[in-house]
């Protein structure tokens, strides 16, 4: 994302996407980014798990090379992102319930969290990955 390449596993900020609220006549857009403190899953095995056998309070996480998601064994609905290299959103589900796949041909990661009210990305939004040092 945004020239980054590769990450390694650790933690990184998702930033991007948000509530944007509608200008006044003739005014300007405003939008608040979202920023997600994110677990970073790079290994097969990680990958491949994301977030099961986790709880719902479970911090989010990034899945890199990674273009659907299932929640396949998930005892809980998760909010996804799935995100193109260039860093926009090209798909999204609130609230996905076990036993369903989101999926998206030009998607190179996801980011999950369990579901939860408030913000979250939508198609479209600009997202950047930040890695924290």
């Amino acid at each position: 994302m945004s020239g980054m390449g590769r990450l390694p596993a650790g933690w990184a900020w998702a930033i991007g996407g948000g509530a944007c609220k509608e200008p006044a006549k003739g005014g300007k857009r405003r939008c608040r980014p979202l920023w997600l403190r994110c677990r970073v899953l790079s290994g097969f095995w990680a990958r491949l798990r994301g977030l099961l056998g986790t709880d719902p309070d479970a911090d989010p996480v990034i899945i890199e090379r990674c273009r659907s998601v299932h929640t396949w064994g998930m005892r809980y609905a998760i909010d996804v992102a799935l995100v193109a290299p260039s860093g926009r959103v090209v798909a999204t589900a609130r609230s996905m319930a076990p036993c369903r796949v989101l999926g998206a041909r030009e998607a190179s990661l996801a980011i999950e969290r369990p579901s939860r009210p408030g913000r979250w990305f939508e198609r479209g939004d600009e997202v950047r990955v930040e890695r924290i040092q």
